[in-house]
């Protein structure tokens, strides 16, 4: 059966949103095992050294930075948890930051194979699920429009 171009490429673009799909899958169960691999990582006491609000694209997010000390070595870190927090309500932000005033003394787990690699809020929260979630979404679109695509019988040419 010969296809039409116009349907070659709607089967081309199907393939990419699953493709897409599968990446955000793949990336998003790896922020989860990290999340729960960081429930079990040691701590050690940080100080916070930046904490504000940012707005961009209509959302406010916490930025934080904190310092921390392993085996002698300084560290800096910015992750609070795996999931990013945002909100379109700056009290809800307003109320993350308070748990986190500059030169606060927090404590940080690390990764103790990778220290620079920490967080100030260890496991998962279910952000981290976010990017599964959506990756399963464009497979479902992606392979139902692909199947549509795919099944489509062309009309007969009209004659007058």
């Amino acid at each position: 059966m010969d296809l039409e171009p116009k349907y070659i490429v709607m089967m081309i673009l199907c393939g990419l949103c699953c493709l897409m799909g599968f990446v955000a899958v793949l990336v998003g169960l790896r922020n989860v095992q990290r999340a729960l691999a960081s429930k079990e990582w040691p701590q050690v006491y940080g100080r916070i050294t930046e904490s504000k609000s940012v707005y961009a694209n209509e959302v406010y997010s916490p930025e934080i930075r904190y310092a921390y000390v392993v085996n002698g070595q300084e560290f800096t870190g910015s992750k609070i948890t795996y999931g990013d927090f945002y909100s379109s309500n700056p009290s809800r932000t307003q109320r993350m930051l308070s748990r986190y005033s500059l030169n606060s003394s927090v404590a940080v787990s690390f990764n103790p194979k990778k220290p620079h690699e920490s967080v100030l809020e260890p496991g998962a929260w279910s952000r981290a699920l976010f990017p599964v979630f959506v990756g399963i979404a464009f497979v479902i679109f992606g392979a139902l429009f692909l199947w549509s695509v795919a099944t489509i019988k062309p009309l007969p040419p009209c004659t007058p």
